[in-house]
């Protein structure tokens, strides 16, 4: 009750009182090794879970977030104590059309997994940003669905890269659209040319 999971009674009757003495040292010693077990399980969930470059969550089926990561406040300035507290999760961290982005990710309270649904989110400061989600359901050993694992990421420097190329792409059409005109022209006036010194 203490939690001093490592009492030793030190009874060496024979009795009935020795015996039961001996089944509660075993007893002290299996709590003792569960305990340092869980707490080993427990710091590698929290180096993988806390030291993910994404926000990591857990929703429940009904749509509550019940647990985040820690770099839910790099990604969205609100640390993970905020988001849990957060009335109307996740409308909040949703820029523009909150009800079309909700509506995209229902699918992931049914239990199906689901990739890179892009969306502006929006920080705690104001400032926007491109937001891709991804989840999969999470379900206890018999089965039985107990949420979703989401994973959000800011995409800001992809969504810019993909705007700079698109860009480029359309200045090199335009260049080649230039130039095959350029073409056809030196060839009408090669022919003329031709036409000219064969007269």
């Amino acid at each position: 009750a203490n939690g001093e999971a490592s009492v030793k009674l030190n009874i060496r009757r024979q009795d009935e009182i020795g015996k039961l003495a001996r089944d509660f040292e075993s007893l002290s010693s299996t709590i003792h090794q569960q305990l340092q077990d869980l707490r080993e399980s427990e710091s590698k969930f929290h180096a993988i879970a806390d030291y993910t470059h994404g926000a990591e969550l857990w929703i429940s089926p009904e749509g509550k977030l019940l647990w985040a990561n820690s770099s839910v406040e790099r990604v969205f300035g609100y640390s993970a104590d905020e988001c849990l507290c957060m009335e109307g999760f996740p409308r909040p961290l949703i820029a523009e059309d909150p009800e079309g982005v909700i509506d995209a990710l229902r699918p992931a309270l049914k239990g199906n997994s689901g990739q890179d649904v892009e969306f502006r989110g929006q920080r705690k400061d104001g400032s926007e940003f491109w937001c891709v989600v991804s989840w999969a359901p999470i379900c206890a050993a018999d089965g039985t669905f107990l949420g979703v694992r989401a994973s959000a990421r800011d995409n800001s420097d992809y969504k810019e890269t993909q705007t700079v190329l698109s860009q480029a792409v359309v200045e090199l059409q335009h260049s080649q659209a230039l130039q095959q005109r350029y073409l056809s022209e030196a060839e009408q006036e090669k022919a003329r040319l031709a036409a000219l010194l064969s007269a």
